[in-house]
């Protein structure tokens, strides 16, 4: 303390004494951190996993999608073909009825 002639400064000082269940603490909660690190790496990996399975799936979805929109165009030109092939069908069935 300063100002005065002649106070005296405190000092205060803790001392940690040894317990003897602090030792029992101190290694229950080192080995929850272990536990909980391992846990979270075990996690970690199992997301990682997840992860690739999960693109695997959208890359063999995207595949059969983009096959099934060819099938699908090559129905239609399919379709496309043979209206036209009966359309003409029916044209020339029409003039042959004119003609005769």
């Amino acid at each position: 303390m300063t100002g005065g002639t002649g106070s005296a400064k405190s000092v205060l000082k803790t001392i940690y004494l040894p317990n003897e269940q602090l030792s029992g603490v101190s290694a229950e909660n080192e080995a929850l951190k272990r536990q909980l690190e391992n846990g979270s790496l075990a996690f970690q990996e199992e997301i990682e996993n997840l992860k690739e399975d999960l693109l695997e799936r959208e890359t063999a979805w995207r595949m059969k999608y983009e096959s099934n929109q060819q099938i699908i165009r090559d129905l239609l030109d399919k379709i496309q073909k043979f209206e036209k092939s009966n359309v003409d069908i029916s044209e020339g069935n029409c003039e042959n009825k004119t003609v005769l």
